[in-house]
């Protein structure tokens, strides 16, 4: 079922939450050559019609931990969470509740470019005349 298990974010360099929730079930699909059939390995996957072979990953998947790395980080940001609440400020969890973005994730407005600034101006022109025209009539 989707809420057993998650996943990493392809960009999570770019994510204040690396690792999401899935909103659907996985699934897994292996593919087996002759060649491969041949081998104990794949005598093994074709084995009870692939049944022992699906025991085997779902146990894999089931029983995988998070990496060093990531428990690091997790528990580096929840020491920051805590801090923060004891100085009184607002958590990162709340301000996601909230819809807020935190300090460090605001991004300054883009600069606008040539060519979109010129159709900016000739649509607002183009409305300009419009309600010009629309107000004489």
């Amino acid at each position: 079922a989707a809420a057993d298990h998650g996943y990493c974010d392809g960009a999570a360099h770019q994510r204040k939450a690396s690792f999401r929730s899935s909103t659907y079930d996985t699934g897994v699909f292996a593919l087996c050559s002759r060649k491969a059939e041949a081998t104990i390995a794949g005598k093994r996957f074709v084995a009870k019609n692939g049944a022992s072979f699906e025991a085997d990953v779902r146990e894999a998947l089931a029983g995988a931990r998070m990496s060093d790395a990531a428990a690091v980080k997790k528990t580096v940001r929840g020491a920051f969470e805590k801090k923060r609440q004891r100085r009184g400020g607002e958590t990162d969890a709340a301000k996601e509740k909230d819809g807020g973005v935190l300090g460090r994730e605001k991004k300054e407005k883009k600069k606008e470019n040539k060519a979109a600034k010129k159709r900016r101006k000739r649509r607002e022109e183009k409305e300009r005349a419009d309600k010009k025209a629309k107000a004489e009539t």
